[in-house]
């Protein structure tokens, strides 16, 4: 199966920005692999091509269920965009593009075990699987991903100013996600 389709104009604007964020993520852009003394060419990781789209959930499902991604393979859905961070792994840098066309990385997800629905084989100390053992499934996590807000607060010791992501496995106020 063929994953994903070529980017539309404003999904090319935002995969720049994401792009930019994840070279200088050191796991997306290959350079702690480097460091470990892996061999990792431009190829082996995030590069300008790295990126697909796509409309459907399902579609979007069955990509995280076919497992061992590539460094820096990134998918669109909608405003959010995943981007692997384990070669042949399964650690997904997730980014939101905001109404104010600010891009934000704010969370790193598992994704395959979700998309899988068997999150009960694995860890439960891993982000989001109470919630999956719970009846909150994959295709509402997304659409609650996709519906997150954005909220700025001071850092108190006045250094950089911290932004607050708030999405839907929250809105209990149990949590609140944090991204610099």
């Amino acid at each position: 199966m063929i994953f994903g389709r070529t980017l539309k104009v404003n999904e090319q604007k935002m995969w720049q920005k994401c792009y930019k964020i994840g070279m200088s993520n050191g796991w997306c852009s290959g350079k702690f692999a480097r460091m470990d003394g892996d061999f990792i060419t431009e190829d082996d990781c995030l590069n300008k091509d790295s990126c697909c789209a796509v409309d459907d959930i399902r579609v979007l499902k069955a990509f995280f269920k076919n497992g061992n991604w590539c460094l820096g393979q990134s998918v669109i859905y909608k405003n959010l965009c995943f981007m692997q961070q384990v070669n042949g792994g399964d650690e997904w840098l997730t980014m939101k593009m905001f109404s104010n066309g600010e891009v934000i990385s704010f969370e790193s997800i598992t994704m395959e075990p979700m998309a899988r629905d068997y999150s009960e084989d694995y860890d439960k100390c891993y982000s989001g699987y109470k919630e999956f053992q719970n009846g909150y499934d994959f295709a509402k996590y997304i659409k609650d991903l996709t519906k997150a807000k954005l909220y700025q607060m001071d850092n108190k010791d006045g250094g950089k100013v911290l932004l607050k992501v708030e999405y839907g496995r929250y809105a209990e106020g149990k949590g609140i996600l944090v991204a610099e």
